[in-house]
């Protein structure tokens, strides 16, 4: 998981206007725009006695503070995950380089977090699949 987690940060951290990165979810974000890379879990298909299709799912999150400029935020932030989507969904990418086997990206959501300050947050759930063979 955390070769996935470090593919998926270096292209985040390529990404113009895109502040810091975080291969975690921090308490406290300290630059905006800013990404957090999560994993979320994994699930097991087994395939025969010895091939496992292991599925690892990942939240990738795009941050905004939402300040004076509450419209040109959004604006920002959308742009930044719509190139984060499609670098990651790009040909070349599928296999993060070769640390999956495969990768997709099923959905992302928009929305606004109230906290310390307003946030203004966009969600990628990225799920990468490796075979595992069990009796290595």
């Amino acid at each position: 998981m955390d070769t996935i987690i470090s593919a998926l940060k270096t292209i985040a951290e390529n990404v113009s206007g895109v502040q810091i990165v975080y291969n975690t979810e921090p308490k406290e974000i300290t630059k905006y725009p800013a990404v957090t890379i999560t994993p979320i879990g994994h699930e097991d298909q087994y395939l025969n006695l010895r091939d496992t299709i292991r599925r690892y799912k990942v939240m990738i999150r795009v941050w905004g503070e939402l300040t004076d400029s509450h419209d040109t935020t959004q604006v920002k932030i959308r742009q930044i995950a719509q190139t984060i989507t499609e670098k990651i969904s790009n040909q070349t990418n599928i296999t993060l380089l070769g640390v999956v086997d495969f990768s997709l990206l099923t959905k992302g959501d928009a929305k606004f977090i109230k906290g310390k300050s307003d946030y203004f947050v966009y969600e990628i759930e990225y799920i990468a699949s490796t075979r595992q063979n069990r009796y290595l």
